[in-house]
């Protein structure tokens, strides 16, 4: 199975963080080849920072190639910010969004593909 992980990686923020943690899970994991896809900054002033996981993890995860040319994915999952709800080649793509008020605003998206309004969670009750 080929995953594609899109985001940051040597960033402490907890998207990266969570990002990085998924990464070598999965790297731990047979049957899987996995790729990363390195997402631009969401804010100028980040600069990637080494030391926030042990040598040999950061090790690990600068080993993960970027996905080849071409590649369609089984899983694309996207941890970054602003949130790209856009379609991609994968077979199936996962975003993962913060909705901190029950909501996503469309400000924080990338893809007019979510209306250009507010959506509710699933879970919210309007």
């Amino acid at each position: 199975m080929d995953v594609v992980i899109e985001g940051w990686r040597f960033l402490p923020h907890s998207y990266a963080l969570w990002s990085q943690y998924l990464c070598l899970d999965l790297l731990a994991r047979p049957g899987i080849s996995l790729y990363h896809l390195d997402a631009p900054m969401a804010d100028a002033r980040w600069t990637p920072t080494r030391g926030v996981l042990a040598p040999e993890q950061e090790a690990a995860l600068a080993a993960i190639p970027a996905p080849p040319p071409g590649l369609r994915p089984d899983v694309l999952v996207r941890l970054k910010f602003p949130y790209d709800f856009s379609p991609s080649p994968a077979a199936k793509t996962i975003v993962v969004a913060t909705a901190e008020y029950g909501m996503v605003p469309a400000t924080s998206c990338w893809a007019a593909a979510i209306s250009g309004r507010p959506r509710r969670n699933r879970g919210s009750p309007s």
